[in-house]
């Protein structure tokens, strides 16, 4: 039957009609039915306009998001290389990974790298201008001879020490026009979306970017809001 479709879905709608109307007094017509028909369709285009409504803000929102968290970047960029002015260190990177082992604890030079989401080439070269300027020292790791640990000098520690204050107003400087409940929410969204792509970048490196993107949103489904860890937190 070229319209077997329809009518399962006439039944349906059927059903439902009934079901509206059952016990009521009024014995419905033709022309009810057909009110309710406009309705029930009118009410399933909106729900679907919605939906595409909804995507695209969202597409939206994301392209301002990436487009913003981008601009944040190089504002901080611009605050960190003014406060590094009269320091041995020359960018922010050397700052990070400088940062990353001031708990005193070494670390292997892919654990810095992936820590602060570096590619290994870039990253060899920031610990290579570390070790040039005796800020950070290196051996084999006992575990693994091919591989290399590194570990903050007393020199480097010194450098962080005399940084921190300004630093510190780097960092106040770039959120200060958020009030306390903004700085919050923002805070536990950033690094949110942080540890969602941290797991990417190590686990999933190679993968294409549509196979990353479906992961992110199967993340989206099961984070529920809340922070398992702080990767980064100092």
């Amino acid at each position: 039957m070229k319209y077997k479709k329809l009518l399962f879905d006439l039944i349906d709608y059927l059903d439902a009609f009934e079901s509206l109307h059952d016990g009521g007094s009024h014995e419905p017509e033709i022309k009810d039915f057909a009110d309710f028909l406009s309705w029930r369709c009118g009410k399933k285009k909106k729900q679907e306009e919605e939906v595409v409504s909804v995507t695209r803000e969202r597409a939206a929102g994301a392209k301002n998001i990436a487009r913003g968290v981008s601009l944040l970047h190089r504002y901080s960029r611009f605050y960190i290389k003014k406060a590094l002015t009269e320091s041995p260190l020359q960018t922010e990177d050397e700052y990070t990974y400088l940062v990353s082992l001031m708990n005193g604890e070494s670390m292997t030079k892919t654990e810095l790298n992936n820590l602060n989401a570096m590619e290994k080439t870039s990253g060899a070269e920031v610990m290579r201008r570390l070790l040039k300027a005796n800020l950070i020292e290196q051996r084999p790791d006992e575990e693994d001879r091919r591989s290399m640990r590194v570990s903050i000098t007393p020199e480097g520690r010194k450098v962080l020490v005399n940084l921190f204050p300004n630093l510190r107003l780097c960092a106040e400087t770039l959120v200060s026009a958020l009030s306390d409940e903004q700085l919050t929410a923002f805070d536990h969204l950033l690094w949110l979306l942080c540890e969602c792509h941290n797991e990417m970048f190590t686990g999933k490196h190679d993968a294409e970017l549509t196979d990353l993107h479906a992961e992110t949103c199967g993340l989206k489904q099961s984070a529920g809001g809340a922070l398992s860890k702080r990767l980064y937190r100092r």
